[in-house]
């Protein structure tokens, strides 16, 4: 068993430098060196994560039809419209959204395009209806939310069942 280990260990030590040299420059396919030019100089120099998540979004990029494309584009620039106060925002809210169980991340997808589905003048009735609420019924709402949450799905059907009756 410890020799085993020690194998191992060693053998760790004789690839990590072969893992360590991935992605360098010379070993990019001429496309990729075409369309990567501006990283050029600083390419073998990168860290590897940073070069494998350069060439994932390249491969994705290439994938994309031009409508795709477009948007992408147009993301970006909104991206780097934004202020880093702002940016900083949208990862800290991404971060809380990917430490959710699958099942709360589900529930919220399926909520998001729920109202993605509805129109326009529907869209508005809501944020102007919630816009509308008081401090008080808005804390009440979101109190009430939270509550819903910790209930195991049975015993929520059964409060909204309660709810549709009166």
């Amino acid at each position: 068993m410890i020799r085993k280990i020690v194998f191992l260990f060693f053998l760790s030590l004789l690839l990590t430098p072969a893992l360590a040299e991935q992605n360098q420059w010379e070993d990019l396919d001429g496309t990729q060196q075409k369309l990567l030019q501006k990283y050029q100089s600083q390419w073998n120099q990168m860290p590897e994560k940073k070069r494998a998540n350069i060439l994932k979004g390249l491969s994705q990029w290439n994938t994309m039809s031009a409508n795709q494309k477009q948007i992408a584009q147009k993301r970006l620039e909104q991206w780097q419209k934004l202020k880093p106060a702002e940016k900083q925002k949208i990862r800290d809210r991404f971060k809380a959204f990917n430490s959710l169980p699958p099942e709360t991340k589900n529930q919220l997808r399926n909520k998001a395009q729920k109202f993605r589905s509805l129109s326009p003048e529907q869209k508005l009735k809501l944020r102007k209806k919630w816009k509308s609420l008081s401090p008080a019924q808005k804390k009440r709402i979101l109190r009430r939310r939270a509550m819903m949450k910790k209930l195991t799905a049975k015993q929520r059907r059964i409060i909204q069942q309660r709810l549709r009756q009166r």
